[in-house]
């Protein structure tokens, strides 16, 4: 039986290939401007409950809490000390 990731990309490529090509939408589409601090709040408590052990877990938050709020980081404000990962250019 193939994982729920798989069968997802197999029913985005049938999709794609039938011209029903669906553009990722970002946050913003999804979550209602009215809700954006109760959205915020939320990914901020799951953060501190969470992430206690795992920097990859904090990490995953912060990237969450920052694009809910406008202050995500880029690749251009990164410095030297910002993992690769989190700062790959778009």
């Amino acid at each position: 039986m193939p994982s729920a990731r798989l069968t997802d990309a197999l029913c985005q490529e049938v999709n794609r290939r039938r011209d029903f090509d669906y553009s990722l939408q970002p946050p913003e589409a999804a979550i209602d401007p009215s809700e954006d601090e109760v959205s915020i709040n939320a990914a901020i408590v799951l953060r501190e409950q969470f992430s206690r052990d795992s920097p990859a877990v904090h990490g995953f938050f912060d990237a969450l809490v920052g694009l809910l709020s406008g202050s995500a980081l880029t690749y251009e404000n990164a410095t030297s000390e910002t993992p690769c990962w989190l700062a790959s250019p778009g």
